[in-house]
Formats: C-alpha cells, structure tokens, sequence
C-alpha cells in the first residue's frame, strides 16, 4: 500500500513560552503543501511483531528511535496486531527543514497500517496514536490546515490579532528547540 506523506509549512507561528520539559509553546497554524514522501507499507514474512523501516536516502535513522517504527510499535501495542510490517520511505522532504518529514512518514505508516490490517482506527482513535508518537503527527492524520490558536487573553500590543482564521482556547503545541523552533516532534 502506497501512500503520499505531505510536508507542510508553519503559515504562522509564534513562540509563547517555553516548558520545564525544554520544550517550546508554540502558537501556530500548519498547512500540508504538495511537496512529500511516498511511503509504502506492506507485510513481510518475518517474526510476530517484527518491524522493518527502510529508506532510500542513507542520512534516514532506521533504528527503533525512527519515528516511522515508533508509530508502527504504537499501533501494534493498541491494535494487539503483531503481523510483521515492512515501511518504505522514499524522502522527498528535507531532513531538519521545520516541513513535518519524520512526522508525516509516521502518520502515512499509521494510516497505512490502520488499512493494511483492518485495525478499524477511527480518524481520532489515529489521532490520539499519533500524538504519543510526536506533537505534530496527529496533524498529518488529516492533512488539512490546522495548528494550535492563541490562547486568550490576547498576548502582544493591544488589539493585535491571530491572522485570519485563527481562534482562541486550545494550548500551544511544544516545541523542540534542540531542532530549531519550527520542528514542533
């Protein structure tokens, strides 16, 4: 099974703190853009459980750290599914250019395996896998725009505004600023 991991792009983004953890709040609204990965998952004959990720640019971490084998332990631990997996990336998205690479394989691995499998993850079941993966993963579960809005009371000069579309209530994303703030894995 093929599938189309899209990057995407941070069309806002404002840093609003930081946590104890390291990691920066982020405020922010993320688009997928038509630049991607393709990645494929198929079985494998192989022992119950066992995980391959392979990929065609040799700066690709392939160990248990990858992200992509992250998700594919995820799914097997909620889904009790332990038919081997094989993952195959081909990177088209620069590595470490704040564009989701890593994050987008993962949840085009969940999304596969979900179908591969028959595993009948809903949309937010997926989601919520996704998030004990990395920060911005569940966001390419969908694909569409979205990002975490101001929170209220507004911050900044008085009257400054969110850009069109952008609302209040939901907490900022963390941030990982080891990986320069638009990394938010």
């Amino acid at each position: 099974m093929k599938l189309f991991a899209p990057a995407k792009i941070n069309l806002y983004l404002r840093i609003e703190g930081r946590r104890d953890d390291g990691y920066h709040l982020l405020d922010t609204l993320m688009a997928p853009i038509s630049l991607g990965d393709e990645v494929e998952v198929t079985r494998f004959e192989g022992a119950p459980g066992a995980i391959t990720v392979r990929a065609d640019d040799p700066s690709v971490p392939l160990g248990e750290d990858n992200t992509v084998h992250r998700a594919a332990r995820a799914f097997q631990d909620r889904t009790d599914c332990r038919e081997p997996v094989a993952v195959s990336i081909r990177k088209r998205i620069p590595m470490g250019a704040g564009l989701g690479g890593g994050s987008t394989d993962a949840a085009a691995a969940l999304r596969g395996m979900n179908d591969l499998f028959d595993a009948g993850l809903s949309t937010e079941d997926l989601e919520a896998l996704a998030l004990t993966v990395g920060a911005d993963v569940p966001f390419f579960i969908r694909g569409a725009a979205a990002g975490a809005p101001r929170r209220p009371p507004a911050r900044g000069p008085p009257g400054a505004r969110p850009p069109r579309g952008v609302g209040g209530g939901a907490p900022p994303l963390p941030g990982d600023p080891a990986r320069g703030v638009p990394h938010i894995t």
